[in-house]
């Protein structure tokens, strides 16, 4: 199978990316540079934390590129003429998105029923940015959810492959969440592409309804998702 990541350069893409080319050592990687990314001085502490945290969960504190770990392609945007010939040359089967920015119809054009995206929260509840950070705050946390859905032209608005809600252990703390998320999404991936192996068709159902679109949260909200979030799974029974 020929597969594709369209993805950003973070520690949980590179851990998601080399599981994935374990399975499937075909992979290539398509990496959208521009979208920027706050710098360490502006993250807040529990970003921090989960920067190193994962490093060290996943690559024992190694700071490994994508581009170590798969042939990658870099681009300032995936919708680009360059990025679009260049993923249209590699002819691929299915195409992967997790943690690019906006993709637009010429793209999605290559694949039109084998594109996917991961998105990590309820799309029919919450679509957009920082959704779990959203939901947090708004202590929705059944809605502590993961997605694999179809990309169609909306935002996270696709047909749903498989949604998963997140396991949370007692005293979790949030700096933990998105490698959580990140190892739910993989186990999602693994089961999507291994029925895409024996059946033409992957089963999806279509939303019911369109969640809120939530932009990116400011600071001031998002320093307080950890103790909304620590409150919650301290109240656990496990």
């Amino acid at each position: 199978m020929n597969l594709c990541v369209l993805t950003t350069e973070t520690p949980h893409h590179a851990y998601f990316v080399k599981s994935l080319r374990e399975k499937f050592p075909g992979t290539r990687v398509f990496c959208e540079t521009g979208i920027s990314r706050q710098p360490a001085s502006r993250l807040c502490g529990f970003e921090k934390q989960r920067e190193e945290w994962e490093w060290a969960k996943w690559f024992k504190g190694e700071k490994t590129p994508i581009s170590v770990l798969a042939p990658t392609e870099n681009f300032p945007t995936l919708n680009s003429s360059e990025a679009i010939g260049c993923l249209r040359a590699a002819r691929p089967d299915i195409i992967l998105v997790f943690g690019t920015g906006i993709l637009q119809e010429p793209i999605l054009q290559i694949r039109p029923r084998g594109t996917f995206n991961l998105h990590g929260g309820n799309p029919e509840e919450y679509r957009g940015l920082d959704t779990h950070l959203w939901a947090i705050f708004e202590r929705k946390f059944n809605d502590l959810i993961t997605t694999l859905h179809h990309v169609d032209t909306g935002i996270d608005t696709g047909d749903i492959v498989e949604r998963v809600r997140l396991p949370l252990k007692k005293n979790m703390e949030l700096f933990e969440l998105r490698a959580v998320n990140t190892e739910v999404c993989l186990e999602m991936t693994l089961r999507a592409l291994r029925k895409l192996m024996t059946d033409d068709t992957l089963p999806a159902f279509p939303q019911t309804k369109r969640g809120r679109y939530f932009s990116a949260m400011p600071p001031e909200t998002k320093n307080q998702c950890p103790i909304i979030f620590r409150q919650y799974t301290g109240s656990l029974l496990k």
